[in-house]
């Protein structure tokens, strides 16, 4: 078992994680340095579709979406842009693990004020605090943390996108059965060279450090190239190949190759379709060194019916190291959501997902250990008031059928929320 790492004060880790911002601030403005940028910009529209958890990997709701629809009379200081925004979350829910094979009832009030800072066009910073205060012994109060620094330039055909988070929370895992703290740093840097506007060379690097109490730290390396091609107006189609690199400790390192094919299609604004798959060869390092081979796929699918109605569809395939020493876990997960305006300030949001999470031996012969069945059916009714203040009632259902009985469970949570964003 990997011993778990020293807690930090709450307002010690604060100052840590703003000066880790801070400074990368810095790194990353002199290292992207561009002429006519176009400026950040954030999908709302993908924030409000994701408002209402649900994925069954956590109990417990996940923080609310970082972004909304900002002010257009935001608050400035010098070349500073500000945008703050603030949430509060009342949710009571039965049947909640706490420990294997132990499932109770508690209340939790989320508390998460924050702000998305915007440097000049390119440069942007936000920052939430999420504090997590439970009714029952059974559980921790918590102090969670989310940041995510973006800068974008483009020099000609060049286009660099860096981007750097920073999460740590402390939720209960469906797969860990028990509340479980986490500490993730994600590097991202994007590079696309196009060519007389057909073709289009992407560079892609990915560094994923992920430090968890009690589980093994595991630190990802990926590179990804792929070529685009235009084949006619809305239709894009991409072949590429990934290599990657898993360091984890304790437990076997990892390597893999993952070539794929990639397809954007999008009709009269209507419909738009993302879509790719591939072969993974995922070869475990050490002693009893072997290879397994898998395919991974993702597909998302949009389609506005009118003007006022959204409904989204997804499935997914992917492999991941465990919470578990000498375990992975391969993942499948398909969703459906439906987002619907009522009237000019009322929206509802009823979704359903589905996830068969297998977990293997890393080391030695490939094994089955456990399978976990999960299905979450999750619904929002959201009123705004006075245009910048958002009141919902949230309901969510999560069950998990297990081959280890200790991590069956069936969740019922409900409750209420209020957002604000200037």
């Amino acid at each position: 078992m990997h011993p778990a790492q020293p807690r930090l004060n709450r307002h010690s880790e604060i100052g840590r994680v703003m000066a880790i911002a801070l400074a990368l601030a810095g790194v990353s403005t002199s290292l992207l340095q561009g002429q006519d940028a176009p400026p950040v910009v954030q999908d709302y529209s993908d924030a409000a579709r994701q408002e209402l958890p649900s994925n069954p990997s956590s109990l417990a709701p996940t923080a609310p979406p970082l972004y909304q629809t900002p002010s257009d009379k935001p608050l400035f200081w010098g070349p500073l842009t500000f945008h703050p925004h603030a949430l509060y979350r009342y949710l009571y829910g039965n049947g909640m693990l706490s420990a294997p094979g132990r499932t109770g009832s508690t209340s939790v009030q989320n508390v998460a004020p924050g702000v998305f800072i915007l440097a000049g066009r390119h440069l942007s910073l936000d920052y939430t605090p999420t504090w997590s205060f439970y009714s029952s012994d059974d559980f921790r109060d918590t102090l969670a943390h989310s940041v995510l620094l973006r800068d974008t330039t483009t020099y000609e055909d060049l286009t660099l996108d860096f981007s750097q988070t920073y999460n740590s929370s402390s939720e209960p895992l469906i797969e860990t059965g028990r509340q479980t703290s986490i500490q993730e740093y994600v590097t991202k840097l994007d590079a696309i060279y196009q060519f007389g506007g057909i073709l289009g060379l992407e560079t892609n690097f990915v560094q994923d450090v992920r430090f968890t109490d009690g589980s093994p730290t595991t630190r990802e390396w990926t590179l990804s190239e792929g070529l685009n091609y235009r084949v006619i107006n809305g239709v894009i189609a991409a072949a590429g190949l990934g290599v990657g690199y898993v360091a984890v400790d304790p437990g076997p390192n990892m390597e893999y190759l993952r070539p794929e094919l990639r397809v954007s299609w999008q009709i009269a604004g209507k419909l738009l379709l993302h879509a790719h798959g591939g072969l993974e060869e995922r070869k475990y390092l050490g002693a009893n060194s072997h290879k397994r081979g898998q395919p991974v796929y993702g597909l998302s699918f949009d389609y506005h019916l009118t003007d006022t109605t959204l409904f989204t569809a997804e499935a997914r395939r992917s492999v991941g190291v465990s919470y578990f020493v000498d375990e992975v876990t391969e993942n499948d997960t398909w969703a459906l959501q439906l987002n619907q305006r009522l009237f000019e300030n009322f929206s509802f949001i009823l979704g359903y997902e589905h996830t068969d999470l297998t977990f293997l031996t890393s080391r030695g012969t490939v094994g089955k250990v456990r399978d976990d069945e999960s299905y979450a059916i999750n619904a929002r009714l959201s009123a705004t008031i006075r245009r910048h203040l958002i009141a919902s009632l949230i309901y969510q259902n999560t069950h998990n059928n297990s081959s280890a009985e200790d991590f069956e469970f069936s969740s019922h949570q409900y409750g209420v929320e209020l957002s604000y964003r200037y």
